[in-house]
């Protein structure tokens, strides 16, 4: 039997451990993901690749801390990126939420996307408000990249925040064999890639390799200049694993050996 200053003790433990338990939900509650993101896309009549980083930005108050996560995501069929700020709690929008939406919502990327461009416009908008936002680390563009294994097309739609909660967006870019031009075969960078970009300029050996082995020497060029920053105390942008996504005749898998942070396709 428990003698009295036992069961005070108890009970005070019981107090701090519902605090904390609160204090962790609080934490929970208003942490803001401030993705910034790069992103490697390529459409050709016989492949589709998605290559992504994993490191995303957690902002939480004065505190901002980096960890590790998927950014590329599946709903049934389809497949999606989003390049930018991906969630704030604070002003209750979520994107990565509402492009699930979409995609259950709707038969067809095009579809996807376009149900997203109607319903997204006003939580996008909503995110200038937002602390995200404010930290300036995900830059004023939001991209988001939709891919299916059912059909042969990659759709981006991109968004432009303004200060002023203003929004303006570019139009829609379908890559498919309805858009056979050249440059809808090339591959395209999306989010944080100005270094990657102007090294690439500088390594004429890389400019005519294979995607897979370009797309990874981008992702790991941009980090290192990330690592640079991270040394002299700002915060980096873009982090590895890798995480290689590609669709081939129906099929969609991950490049051996870039998996990344991004669990195990559904069938």
């Amino acid at each position: 039997m428990k003698d009295a200053s036992s069961i005070t003790l108890t009970r005070d433990r019981l107090r701090e451990m519902r605090k904390a338990i609160v204090a962790g939900l609080l934490f929970c509650l208003f942490v803001r993901t401030a993705t910034a993101t790069l992103v490697l896309t390529q459409w050709t009549p016989e492949r589709i690749l998605v290559a992504a980083d994993s490191l995303s930005i957690k902002v939480n108050g004065q505190q901002i801390n980096d960890v590790v996560e998927c950014k590329i995501h599946q709903t049934g069929d389809v497949f999606f990126t989003i390049i930018g700020i991906n969630s704030d709690p604070t002003v209750k929008v979520d994107l990565v939420a509402l492009a699930d939406r979409a995609v259950r919502s709707t038969s067809g990327i095009i579809a996807a996307a376009d149900w997203f461009d109607d319903f997204a416009k006003g939580p996008i908008r909503k995110l200038v408000g937002g602390e995200a936002f404010r930290s300036g680390l995900a830059g004023n563009t939001l991209d988001i990249v939709f891919a299916s294994r059912r059909e042969p097309i990659l759709v981006v739609r991109e968004y432009n925040l303004h200060s002023d909660g203003g929004l303006s967006e570019e139009p829609v870019d379908i890559r498919s064999r309805m858009a056979p031009s050249k440059s809808k075969t090339k591959v395209t960078a999306l989010g944080v890639y100005a270094e990657a970009e102007a090294a690439l300029s500088r390594t004429v050996r890389m400019q005519n390799s294979d995607t897979i082995d370009l797309s990874v020497w981008f992702i790991r060029t941009q980090r290192d200049f990330e690592l640079e920053r991270r040394q002299a105390k700002q915060i980096p942008r873009v982090g590895l694993p890798i995480s290689i996504l590609q669709i081939q005749s129906g099929r969609a898998s991950w490049v051996p050996n870039y998996q990344g942070a991004c669990p195990s396709i559904k069938q």
